[in-house]
Order: C-alpha cells, then structure tokens, then sequence
C-alpha cells in the first residue's frame, strides 16, 4: 500500500533520528569494541606511541557521532579501524621479536654480574629483578628497554667495582676530623670513624663551644653500622644511634636583659631501620678532610 505523505515524512523524521544516534553507520558498540581493544593493549604494555593514532581516531570519530556528523564519523572510525588493526599486528610482531632477545640479554647480565659485589651487584640485580617481573607480564616493550639500557651501562659498572675494590683496603682503620665551624669564635668539632674489615663502623662526632654570634652547642652523637663502597663513594649505613648530650646556649633577652638562655634537648639510644640517617662521602673528601690514625 502506498505511504501518504504524512507517513513518508514521519518516515524520514526517524530515519534521520537513528542516523543522528548511530552515527550514520558508526555504532556506539563498535566505537566501544575499539576502545576495549585499545585498553586490551594497554593492559598488556603496548607503549603509547603504537596506540596514539587510533587514541586519536577514536575521539574524533566519537566527537563526530555525537555532534551527528556522519560522514566525518565513518572517515574516522574507518581510519581507527587501520590504526587499530595495525597497532594489534605490530605488538603481535614485536613480542616474536623482543621474548629471544630479552632473554638473551638477561642470561649475559646473570653471567657479567658475577664480576660484581656489594653496592654494584646490588644495584645490577634490582635491575634484572625489574626486568623479570616486567617479563612475568609479558611487558616485552618495557624489559626489552631496560635491558638495552643495562647493557650499555655494563661497562661503567665493571669500572666502579674496579675502583671500589682499589679504595675498599685503604679505608680500613680510624680516620679523624676536627675543626672549627667558624674561626671566628672557639668551638671544636670533632668526628671519630672507625672502619673494619668486616663491613662495620662506628662513629663518635662531637661539637663543643661557640659557633655563631648568639650561639653555643656542646652536642655528642655515637653511632654504629655497617659501610660498603661503589665506585669513589663510601655510604654508611647506620643500624644505631646514642645522643649523648645536646646542651645548646642562645644569647637573647630574657627577664629584661641579654643573657645566655640553655636548652637541653633530650638524650636517647635508638635502633636506626629507615635508612634515613644513611651517610656518604666521597673518598678524596676522606683524604682531605680526616687524618688516618
């Protein structure tokens, strides 16, 4: 039967509303079936610079659903579609590629590391720990650059364990600092390192007299640990602290006139487990700054 007007144009009215809402041909659940594809990547440790194109494509070609530009729509889900399907083959090829490779690299690091200790093989094993864990999860892009990035720093590596095992005996005994902060007042800054053979120290650093204008400190710290070497740098791990004393004299004014205020802080004994006491110094500042006994 033969449609009047009327029916024709209501006709054309909710043709041209799903036209509107499909996007002329471009579905919400397609649109959404590339986005989960893209997140399915992403998940997997496909690097954003395989994905940027079709990221791209996708707002486009859903900005241009939703504002009822169809044909921008379909030229834009048609070009999401190639990214896509490209980005998907490229990370298919490139996990082929990587999985041998980073493989490879990791057994040479398991065996050049053997040449390392202390600090240095510290440092090379939380490396290759991240590279297994990223490997775990097939996040072949990310080890694969790791890797790279290890083997090229191999050989500065060789050379700090060569120079840390050159320095390493020469630190052994008791090296002693004292100064005066500032010459222009009479105070004594005093610090005792004893450093053993086997991986201990202890520490004895003190400061008594006048260091500023307004200021006097009479201070004692004990400390204890252990020190291990990379490269030039010493580091020092303290495990416990002992405050002996902290008697400190300010120069203010106080029932109407100047005079020396004390303060004495508290004393205590403490178990160090944060690191955040940790100390370093380079071995020239050594030499410099301390005299061996």
């Amino acid at each position: 039967m033969p449609k009047s007007p009327a029916n024709a144009a209501v006709a054309f009215f909710f043709a041209g509303c799903l036209c509107f809402f499909s996007g002329c041909g471009v579905s919400e659940k397609k649109l959404d079936e590339a986005d989960k594809r893209i997140m399915a990547l992403t998940a997997k440790g496909a690097p954003d610079s395989l994905l940027t194109q079709a990221r791209v494509c996708l707002y486009q070609a859903s900005t241009a659903a939703k504002t009822g530009s169809g044909s921008a729509a379909r030229k834009y889900a048609d070009s999401l579609m190639i990214y896509l399907a490209k980005a998907e083959s490229e990370y298919a090829s490139a996990m082929q590629r990587y999985k041998p490779l980073v493989d490879s690299l990791v057994g040479s690091f398991n065996t050049r590391k053997k040449n390392l200790s202390g600090l240095v093989l510290k440092y090379a094993d939380s490396v290759i720990a991240n590279i297994d864990s990223l490997t775990g999860k097939n996040w072949l892009y990310q080890a694969r650059e790791i890797c790279q990035a290890l083997d090229s720093t191999f050989p500065s590596l060789i050379a700090e364990e060569n120079k840390g095992n050159a320095i390493r005996p020469k630190l052994i005994g008791t090296w002693v600092k004292s100064l005066n902060p500032n010459s222009q007042y009479k105070a004594l800054e005093i610090s005792n390192y004893k450093i053993n053979k086997d991986g201990t120290y202890s520490a004895d650093e003190s400061m008594k007299g006048q260091t500023e204008e307004n200021a006097k400190e009479d201070w004692q710290f004990l400390s204890s640990g252990t020190w291990d070497v990379k490269g030039d740098t010493i580091l020092f791990f303290p495990t416990r602290e002992k405050c002996v004393r902290q008697n400190f004299m300010n120069y203010k004014m106080k029932d109407g006139k100047m005079q020396w205020v004390p303060y004495v802080a508290p004393t205590y004994d403490s178990t160090i487990t944060n690191h955040k006491k940790d100390k370093f110094m380079t071995f020239d500042f050594i030499k410099e700054s301390f005299r061996k006994k």
